[in-house]
């Protein structure tokens, strides 16, 4: 379900840090009930506190600046080099602009921030788009060249339950991943993603529910893959069994 309300992010991070004088927190919290879009979106937003205080003693104020800060107003420390740290790190921290995040958690694997970001598409994300099979493969091999690997259409377009419709380069830690996007049948966004690893190690087909969707992982010759996306286990799990073969 969704909310009529539209809660901006400056809002939302308001309601995380639990600042009630930015934040409609009551509006919130009876939106989070019932809207999961909003859900998505706060999670999206809630910062690993570890990292937050790596990331903040970065940008630290000097000693003087911290004398001057304690004999301020509330009011004005709210507004003073406390809230400019904590502007610099929330961009550091959040500010990924299409699914590539800036400093990422070496403690979580790639495929967890893939599912996060897959979390936040919804069928209109995709539904607009409508590329000729010229557009589409010369988009691909661009695309697929970012990672050294030749990945060709009709190794997309073999199920007509899952109607190919984009790639696009991300970025995790350093590393180039690819996404080529998919709308499935009943409407659903999917992806399947994959890293160059530069690893020998191979890992069978894995499935397993992440973000609440349906997903397959493994590996081969180098490269990780993770397919994840919607509630149809069955698309998934023919999907991941031929592109496991094919690319």
């Amino acid at each position: 379900m969704k909310n009529d309300r539209h809660f901006t992010d400056e809002e939302l991070t308001a309601y995380l840090d639990g600042e009630g004088d930015h934040a409609p927190i009551n509006e919130i919290e009876q939106a989070l009930i019932v809207d999961d879009q909003l859900q998505e979106r706060l999670k999206a937003l809630t910062l690993d506190t570890a990292l937050i205080s790596r990331s903040f003693a970065a940008v630290a104020p000097p000693a003087h600046e911290t004398e001057k800060l304690r004999g301020a107003s509330k009011k004005t420390r709210s507004f003073g080099w406390l809230s400019i740290a904590a502007s610099a790190v929330l961009a550091v921290l959040v500010g990924f602009g299409f699914g590539s995040w800036s400093v990422p958690d070496n403690n979580r694997d790639w495929r967890n921030y893939v599912a996060s970001y897959q979390a936040l598409y919804s069928n209109d994300t995709l539904s607009h788009v409508d590329r000729t099979d010229e557009e589409m493969i010369t988009e691909l091999a661009r695309v697929s060249s970012a990672i050294g690997k030749d990945v060709q259409l009709a190794d997309l377009t073999f199920n007509s339950r899952a109607e190919y419709k984009r790639g696009q380069i991300l970025s995790f830690n350093g590393k180039t991943i690819i996404q080529l996007a998919f709308l499935s049948d009943k409407g659903e966004p999917i992806a399947l993603c994959i890293l160059q690893s530069g690893t020998a190690s191979e890992m069978t087909l894995s499935y397993s529910l992440m973000e609440s969707m349906s997903s397959a992982s493994w590996s081969n010759a180098g490269y990780e893959y993770l397919l994840i996306g919607g509630e149809d286990t069955e698309l998934i799990s023919d999907l991941a069994s031929r592109f496991a073969k094919a690319i």
